[in-house]
């Protein structure tokens, strides 16, 4: 490539980014939710390097991109061909953390474009871009008491998930239980309580989280 000056790299969130059954321009570019990533849910990004006036790279660039928290997924890897054209290039960034609390995650972009790595011998100059996203906690569930008699009160106070994105929710869970005929809704924040079984029976827990469709289950033997 010839006249190729310094080096400059751009990263986008693509507007099919999915969350999980959450979605619309609340996370994207400039969203008020673009920095999160719900458990089990997808971030989708498009990025390109090139030169500050726009031209490709010199060939033997090569430009690797990672993750310190969830999965990544694409064009992780990639050496530059000596081309006249610029390319797209894009990453998936999973959430599938474990555990009880919200992490924060990095992605980085490093593209190394020196007197190593370039065919001609000195290069476009080094850069290595960031941003970060906050990976969202599961849904969990507590039940108390977790081997209820029967006859007891058994409470169940559902957490995680979309609740640490939006604590204002109303009914940000379902819940599905032996105490009631259908789905109970309960708010973020809150629990919902039945009176447990007969004795030996298997009584089973669900809470799903409206926002995401992401569920959790639980199951005790009434004592």
């Amino acid at each position: 490539v010839l006249f190729s000056a310094s080096t400059t790299a751009t990263l986008l969130v693509q507007t099919d980014t999915t969350w999980q059954g959450a979605g619309g321009d609340d996370y994207l570019n400039g969203g008020a939710k673009r920095d999160c990533i719900y458990h089990n849910g997808a971030a989708k990004f498009i990025y390109s390097v090139q030169d500050v006036n726009g031209n490709p790279l010199v060939a033997g660039t090569t430009i690797t991109a990672s993750v310190d928290k969830g999965k990544l997924e694409g064009n992780t890897s990639v050496t530059l061909p000596d081309k006249q054209t610029n390319k797209n290039y894009y990453l998936t960034w999973t959430n599938n953390i474990t555990g009880d609390e919200n992490l924060t995650g990095t992605l980085s972009i490093t593209v190394r474009s020196d007197a190593d790595t370039s065919d001609n011998g000195y290069g476009n100059g080094n850069l290595t871009t960031t941003l970060t996203r906050t990976l969202i906690r599961p849904v969990a569930v507590s039940i108390s008491p977790s081997a209820p008699a029967e006859g007891d009160t058994v409470r169940v106070t559902p957490t995680g998930g979309s609740e640490t994105v939006d604590v204002t929710g109303t009914s940000g869970y379902t819940i599905t239980h032996p105490g009631a005929a259908s789905p109970e809704g309960c708010d973020y924040g809150s629990t919902v309580q039945y009176t447990a079984g007969t004795s030996g029976t298997s009584e089973t827990v669900r809470v799903t989280d409206n926002v995401t469709g992401a569920y959790t289950e639980k199951t005790y033997t009434v004592k």
